[in-house]
This record gives C-alpha cells, sequence and structure tokens, in this order.
C-alpha cells in the first residue's frame, strides 16, 4: 500500500485507528477498506471535506507561533 500512495504503513495504521469514521478493516484480512457504513456512507467527498474541516479547525485553535515567538523576544 505505501509503494502506491508513499505514505509509511505505520501513518496509515495510525489514521486508520483514530478515523474509523472512514475507514474499517476488511473481515478475516489485514486490509481496510472504505467504511460503507459510517456517517458518511462511502461518500470520499463528503470524507474529504469533513477531515479538511477538521483541520482547519485545529490549525484555528492552536496559538499562533510567530506571535508568541516576537512576544518571547522583545
Amino acid at each position: 500500500m505505501s509503494d502506491m500512495t508513499g505514505i509509511k504503513p505505520f501513518t496509515l495504521r495510525k489514521f486508520v485507528e483514530i478515523h474509523k469514521e472512514y475507514c474499517t478493516q476488511i473481515p478475516n484480512t489485514q486490509l481496510f477498506g472504505i467504511n460503507n457504513f459510517g456517517t458518511f456512507k462511502g461518500n470520499v467527498a463528503e470524507m474529504v471535506k469533513h477531515y479538511q474541516n477538521k483541520l482547519e479547525q485545529e490549525n484555528k485553535n492552536q496559538p499562533d507561533y510567530n506571535y508568541f515567538s516576537s512576544l518571547v523576544i522583545i
């Protein structure tokens, strides 16, 4: 899988463990697929949109380190 995406298997496993609303393990295998029965009913476009919004919210909630570092320098 990492050969196709360039993403390390550890990173993919970590993502899948955290985001079960997007992916699910295929029974009796070590493979994962799109979660067709979760919140998004397999709609990949909605999953991507949701994940992008989630990342934007996380970035808004983090402090502005440039502002913080300028305060420390002063």
